[in-house]
Parts: C-alpha cells; sequence; structure tokens
C-alpha cells in the first residue's frame, strides 16, 4: 500500500512539473524528497501557487441546528452559550455568555454563587447589571439588598420592581422585622391544623434567631465600644427578644417588636431573665444588664441611629419581585458605621423575603420563586470588624438550599485579607465556594491571594495586570483615551484558561447606569474645550 501511494505522488509530481514547464518529466528521479517544495501556502515554484499571506475565512457564530448543512466547515466555540451574552472573546472575536444562575442550570458549575473583583471605574457595576438583566430575563427576581451608590436602582426600576429609599426622613427598616412570612403564620396555623404539623412554631423560632443575630451584629458594626461589649453575650438578649416578640403577638391587632419593646423586656427583668444571670436583688440584676441597656439606647428613637431602626418597617417588601434598597442617603450622612449598619439591615430583610419564599413553597402555600441577590461593597463590614466575615460566610453558605444565588462584589483580593488566621480562612472559603468568578483590572500585588486559593497562569496574571493603567491622551487626535481595561475582563468558571472579553453597552444600558452621572456636565464642557 505504501509503494502505492509512493508511486502516486510520484506520478502526481510528474505532472505538475511538465505543466509548468520547470522540469522534463524525464529527468526527474523519484526520491523521498520529491514533496520537499510543499508547504501550507502552495508549491515552493514557479507557477506553484505560493503565496506570502493567507487571509483566513470570514467567521460566523451560530446555533449547531443553523450551520449544521456547512459541516465539516463548522466547529465548536471554546465555551458553552449559555446564559447571558456578555460580550466578544478577545483572542477570537466570538460571543461569551455565562452567568452563575445559567450555568448552575446547566450543571456546569456546583453552586449558583459567583464573585468578581476589578478596579474602580472599571465598568464593574455595568457588567453586573448586564448578568442581572439576562437573568431576570430567565424568571429569576434580582435582589440588590444595599445599593450604596446607587448603581441598580435604575435597573430595578426599568424592570418594574420595588425601590425602597432608606435613610433619615425616608423609609425605615425595623431590624427585628420578619419579612414577608409574618403576614403568613395564621396560613401556617391552618396548614398545621389540617396535617398536624409545628410548621408555625418552627418559623416563629426561626425568626427569633435571626432577630437576635440582627441586634448582635448591629452591635458590632455601631462603633460604639459600649454596644459592641455585649455582642458576643446573648443570653440576656435573646431572652428579652423572646419575650418582646411575644408581648407584641399578644396585642390587637398582633404586631412585630421594634428595639423599644426588646429595651422595655430588659428593663422589667423578668424572672427568667433575673435566673439566667444569676441575681437575686434588683441592683445586682440591673448592674449586668446595664451594658446591653445602654447598646439598646443607641438604635432606640433618641440614639443616633434611632431614626432608622426605631420605626416599624414602613414599606413591605414584595413576594416575586425584583427589589433595591437604595441606601445612597445614609452614605451621604458621610457615617461608615452606619451605613454598614444600614447595609446589614437590608441584607437580613432580603434574605427574609427569599426564606419566605422557600417556606411557603415547601408546603405548597405558593410556586417556589427563585433569586439572585447583588451583594456590593461588602468589604464595608469587613473592614469595621472583621468577624462580620461570619455572617457574610453564613449568607453564602444557606443561598443555594432555599433557592437563591448570589454575586460577591470586590474591588480587590485584598478586601478579603484579615488578620486573624481563622478568619482569613473564612474568606477564602467565600472564594472557593463562588464557582463563577470574574476578574477586572487588578495590581500585582493582588495576585497573592489568588494564588493561594485560585491559581492564575502567567499569561492570565500579566493580562490583568496590563488593564490597570489610567486613559490617557491620543498623541495623533489629541482625543481623550480612557483606562485601559474599562469594559475588559476575564471569566474563570470552567476547567482551563481564563477567557478574556469586553464589554459594549447599549443604548439602554447607558441610560440605566451612568456611575459618572454626577461629573457629566464637567466632563462634557472640559473635553469640548480640549482641556485634559
Amino acid at each position: 500500500m505504501i509503494d502505492f501511494q509512493e508511486k502516486i505522488l510520484n506520478f502526481t509530481m510528474k505532472v505538475i512539473d511538465f505543466i509548468t514547464g520547470t522540469k522534463n518529466p524525464a529527468e526527474v528521479t523519484p526520491t523521498s524528497n520529491t514533496l520537499a517544495g510543499i508547504s501550507r501556502t502552495g508549491l515552493d515554484k514557479p507557477g506553484g501557487g505560493n503565496v506570502n499571506v493567507i487571509e483566513y475565512p470570514v467567521e460566523f457564530s451560530a446555533s449547531s441546528q443553523q450551520i449544521a448543512g456547512l459541516f465539516p466547515f463548522c466547529v465548536g466555540t471554546a465555551t458553552p452559550m449559555v446564559g447571558t451574552p456578555l460580550g466578544r472573546n478577545q483572542l477570537n472575536g466570538q460571543v461569551v455568555t455565562g452567568d452563575p444562575i445559567n450555568y448552575y442550570l446547566s450543571g456546569l458549575i456546583s453552586a449558583p454563587a459567583g464573585i468578581t473583583f476589578g478596579l474602580n471605574g472599571r465598568g464593574k457595576s455595568s457588567l453586573i447589571i448586564r448578568q442581572c438583566l439576562g437573568i431576570a430575563d430567565s424568571g429569576v427576581n434580582i435582589i440588590i439588598p444595599g445599593d450604596v451608590k446607587p448603581d441598580f436602582t435604575g435597573m430595578i426600576e426599568e424592570l418594574e420592581g420595588q425601590v425602597i429609599r432608606i435613610g433619615p426622613k425616608l423609609d425605615a427598616v425595623n431590624p427585628l422585622d420578619a419579612g414577608p412570612i409574618w403576614d403568613k403564620l395564621e396560613d401556617l396555623r391552618t396548614y398545621d391544623a389540617e396535617y398536624g404539623t409545628d410548621k408555625a412554631d418552627e418559623v416563629l423560632a426561626e425568626i427569633y434567631s435571626r432577630r437576635v443575630a440582627a441586634l448582635e451584629s448591629l452591635f458590632r458594626l455601631s462603633g460604639e465600644k459600649k454596644a459592641q461589649a455585649v455582642a458576643g453575650d446573648s443570653s440576656l438578649l435573646s431572652i428579652a427578644v423572646r419575650e418582646a416578640s411575644e408581648a407584641a403577638m399578644q396585642e390587637n391587632p398582633p404586631r412585630q417588636p421594634v428595639i423599644a419593646d426588646v429595651k422595655e423586656a430588659v428593663l422589667k427583668g423578668s424572672p427568667a431573665m433575673r435566673a439566667s444571670q444569676m441575681t437575686e436583688t434588683d441592683e445586682e440584676y440591673f448592674q449586668v444588664a446595664r451594658p446591653l441597656i445602654l447598646a439598646l439606647n443607641i438604635f432606640d428613637a433618641q440614639g443616633p441611629f434611632g431614626d432608622t431602626f426605631s420605626r416599624q418597617t414602613t414599606k413591605s417588601i414584595q413576594l416575586g419581585n425584583h427589589l433595591s434598597f437604595d441606601i445612597s442617603a445614609v452614605r451621604n450622612m458621610g457615617s461608615k458605621n452606619m451605613l454598614a449598619a444600614v447595609q446589614l439591615a437590608c441584607w437580613a430583610y432580603s434574605q427574609a423575603l427569599v426564606y419566605a419564599a422557600h417556606r411557603l413553597a415547601e408546603i405548597g402555600l405558593m410556586p417556589q420563586d427563585n433569586y439572585f441577590m447583588v451583594l456590593d461593597e461588602a468589604w464595608m463590614f469587613l473592614s469595621i470588624d472583621q468577624q462580620m466575615v461570619h455572617y457574610l460566610n453564613e449568607y453564602s453558605r444557606l443561598n443555594r438550599t432555599i433557592g437563591a444565588g448570589q454575586q460577591l462584589v470586590f474591588h480587590t483580593p485584598k478586601d478579603l485579607q484579615l488578620e486573624n488566621p481563622k478568619l482569613q480562612g473564612i474568606a477564602e472559603g467565600l472564594l472557593e465556594r463562588s464557582p463563577f468568578k470574574i476578574y477586572g483590572a487588578l495590581a500585582a500585588n493582588d495576585m497573592e491571594l489568588l494564588d493561594k486559593v485560585a491559581p492564575l497562569t502567567v499569561k492570565e496574571k500579566k493580562r490583568l495586570i496590563s488593564w490597570t493603567p489610567d486613559g490617557g491622551v491620543d498623541e495623533t487626535t489629541g482625543k481623550v483615551l480612557p483606562p485601559v481595561g474599562r469594559g475588559k475582563f476575564m471569566m474563570k468558571a470552567l476547567a482551563g484558561t481564563g477567557i478574556p472579553f469586553e464589554v459594549h453597552l447599549t443604548e439602554i444600558e447607558k441610560q440605566i447606569h451612568d456611575t459618572n452621572a454626577a461629573w457629566a456636565q464637567a466632563m462634557e464642557v472640559s473635553q469640548g474645550a480640549g482641556r485634559l
């Protein structure tokens, strides 16, 4: 067979040489080097069709059904076409798609959890908004538990969702609010009576626990030493919350407790409270209870946090709808502790919404709703009290089991670098349990934590670092250039190297989200006048 193939090749070469006139066929000596002049660009001889440059054919992206008849001239893309269209692959121009929810539903990742890192001004929020729009189109409700700037409120309004604006003289959030499940307690009791279950009591026990945890977290974030000192001692607080809750439920009509009710319960000092502290006289009891009373005063009506936390929730959240808590008014107050405390209360209230949807669907009182929560500016918690990493940890662990996904958003991996080694391990777990990772521009010294938990190749690191420089001016046209890494990201969600892509915003996306809106007029005047 080999001899026959060699004879055919030799014969073919003789015919080609005869036609081109380069050699007399009779002079050709068949040898193993006969094909030495053949290259990928043609025969390297006069008339052999050799060219210096071969243009690649035009590439088109389409579904396998559309291009099936073009076989064998079609090839599969490097990434699955699943989820939200994010942008164009910087290496081959193909469309890059993906988001934590649709990747999870397709079985590509193990949990509906994502994490995003990227320097300011590079389009991080715009990318998250695009993901949210795609996820919303899949029938999943979007929750923004604390919109600080605000970046996402315009998107929620465009989706006809609910926007709650928190701040002094605006809407208030009661940190003891049980959420939508409160209005369904009677339905749960009816269900218990019919099926012989204890769903209502189970829900109430969970509500008490969440109320205690919410107050302890607020104490930690208050910045007040007297409040932080009692944050880890919950025995007296736990009893006070339970008694205040039970007393509020006995009223007609029943209501949810506020912080003033908890303070009143502590001041009364029931036998259960006194027994828990092993006190016999009033003097002994109030000596033990005084730190907790002082801590509660901070969040009472006359305290520095009172206007926002001392009232009942002014606007109830709706099941089965998109939701955003706009807390930009609190940011304008200039108190970092106040902002973090409000953010935490909104997170807890959002979690109560997801919990209610899951509980009610579990027993068939409503269809299962799914939610996607964007946890932006999470670094605020950790910068005030690194123990708050426990809250983030529990938050991220439970969401999948109750029908929710989440996206953690940080500026840099250094936001997760904590002083305590044990807490550092928990922070690294957040990165490990977020299989859908997106990186924007990052500095060279950001790679240490990533190497430890989610290593990148040398080429990937160089790419991310190359996106960090700020903008400049085109020497030829004088036109102002944006930062190098604006709109450029790398997706790491599947095995293999990261996929670099570039985002180009649509006109609608530009309308609903512009982080430079406050500078728009000044930018227009400056750039129009040619000033830098």
